[in-house]
């Protein structure tokens, strides 16, 4: 068979094995000789249109040299401690971490970034669906595949991202775990014998998030207009610059503005915060110059952070001894939600309390409350009807 070349094809021949070869000039190298970028196939017609596709691509300037091309490892390390390790919090910096190194490397990470298809993304995602994984986590993983990605095209490492047109497996729906006022009840006969059962009533009565609740200061606490300011959050992460890669505690600002949040205590845990302080002002007394002021609201013993798993293994105990069957402090906040909206106090106070980003957050999320108030007001409408019947 001919090894002509066809018009604007580059250089097509056929070797020894009976594979078709065809080739383009891509560039020079630094010694100015001619730079080739070969391709193979089994059909003369494959090879040529892989070569069109490249002469377009040189023509367009969106043509990448694949063998200067870094694995989706190597990139997106580079990116992550490169970019992005000074601009992000500790905490979400380490999320990103985890979630390359456990769930995307093993998969592809010796795959070069420009061989990447969203096909092999696709089929990824859907494989850690089926493993159990939230749409959640597979979500911000896409996204920081996704940033990482717009940052190789800015080096001109690639030209298009290929995790755009993704579809992200859906959850199916779970109830939260809501305490019944039954539950409640037996809560609180078991809080007031347990030293940190002031900290699960000011979850319960404020809605704050854990980590908020550990990191209170008594500055934030406004006695005198009885407000609580949320500013900080508590988390233990990894320690990067340790040898044995430990973790420790820090505490950062919340993570968004609509987090800061202003929320009105009420009276019956105002004189409980009281009484909490003078227990406090003894605890110090007792440990003296052991005590660590760290103006913390809720603290150990000796006034140091208390660490969120050693909180939830604390309320697990309460729950347990209580007898309300399986819980943790999460279900405080849905609570505190929850008896909110049953008492009629609207969406949007609601939303501002527990630091959602968007009220539509607030709705779909307490979907079973508005449910049952839309019932409520149309029993109201039903009396109403009723009574303006005619004979």
């Amino acid at each position: 068979m001919s090894k002509k070349r066809g018009a604007g094809e580059g250089s097509i021949v056929r070797r020894k094995d009976g594979l078709w070869q065809g080739a383009v000039t891509i560039g020079r190298n630094k010694n100015g000789t001619q730079k080739r970028k070969y391709f193979y196939a089994k059909t003369r017609n494959v090879v040529a249109a892989k070569i069109t596709t490249a002469l377009k691509e040189l023509q367009d300037g969106k043509y990448i040299d694949s063998s200067v091309s870094p694995t989706i490892k190597t990139w997106m390390n580079h990116w992550l401690w490169t970019y992005k390790k000074n601009s992000l919090k500790q905490t979400t910096f380490e999320q990103y971490e985890t979630l390359l190194r456990i769930h995307l490397y093993p998969v592809m990470g010796d795959v070069k970034i420009i061989d990447l298809k969203s096909e092999q993304l696709q089929q990824l995602y859907n494989e850690m669906k089926e493993k159990g994984l939230s749409a959640k986590t597979i979500h911000t993983l896409n996204t920081v595949l996704h940033a990482g990605i717009n940052n190789a095209i800015w080096e001109d490492l690639l030209y298009k991202n290929v995790t755009e047109h993704i579809v992200i497996p859906k959850d199916d729906y779970k109830e939260m775990r809501v305490l019944s006022q039954a539950e409640q009840d037996k809560l609180f006969n078991v809080l007031e014998k347990d030293r940190m059962g002031i900290a699960v009533l000011f979850s319960l009565f404020t809605g704050v998030r854990r980590g908020e609740l550990l990191s209170l200061r008594w500055s934030d606490i406004d006695m005198d207009k009885h407000l609580v300011y949320i500013k900080r959050t508590v988390n233990r992460v990894k320690d990067y610059e340790s040898k044995n890669k430990k973790t420790k505690l820090v505490i950062t600002d919340t993570k968004t503005t609509k987090s800061r949040c202003v929320i009105p205590i009420i009276d019956y845990l105002y004189k409980l915060l009281e009484k909490h302080r003078e227990r406090r002002d003894k605890e110090k007394l007792l440990a003296g110059e052991l005590y660590e002021d760290n103006d913390l609201v809720f603290a150990t013993e000796i006034g140091g952070l208390i660490d969120p798993a050693n909180f939830n293994r604390t309320f697990s105990r309460m729950a347990k001894r209580a007898g309300i069957g399986h819980a943790n402090p999460h279900c405080l906040r849905h609570t505190f939600a929850t008896r909110s909206l049953e008492v009629g106090m609207d969406l949007k106070t609601v939303q501002e309390l527990m630091g959602h980003s968007s009220i539509k957050v607030t709705g779909d999320t307490y979907m079973h409350v508005m449910i049952d108030r839309k019932v409520e007001e149309m029993k109201k409408l039903n009396d109403i009807m009723q009574n303006n019947e005619t004979v």
